[in-house]
């Protein structure tokens, strides 16, 4: 019993009506001991999956747009004009950038 009220039930109340379903379905007698969460357990863990890809994802997208951000303004010599042209974006969104990575534009005249 502990184990249903541990179990997070991303599923809801569905979820847990088809864990006692299967259950019942493959119990060894006529009594159910065990509830059988191995499939709700690998929803459970996909869904972990993907919330540490989308992590990974937006470090990744992070660390390049940084990495690019610092060789523009270099190259630039730190004129944010050039480097918003050069990107294709706004110098309100560059100087955003700047913010959102912590940049010194002075480091960069």
């Amino acid at each position: 019993m502990q184990r249903i009220r541990d179990y997070s039930w991303p599923g809801n109340v569905r979820e847990l009506e088809n864990a006692l379903e299967r259950s019942l379905l493959f119990a060894p007698g006529d009594q159910l001991t065990v509830l059988d969460l191995a499939r709700s357990d690998r929803v459970e863990a996909r869904q972990d999956q993907a919330s540490d890809w989308k992590v990974l994802r937006e470090q990744v997208l992070a660390r390049a747009e940084r990495q690019y951000l610092e060789n523009s303004l270099k190259n630039c010599q730190g004129d944010v004009k050039k480097v918003a042209e050069n990107m294709g974006i706004s110098t309100r969104a560059v100087y955003h950038k700047i913010k959102k990575h912590h940049l010194q534009l002075p480091h960069f005249r």
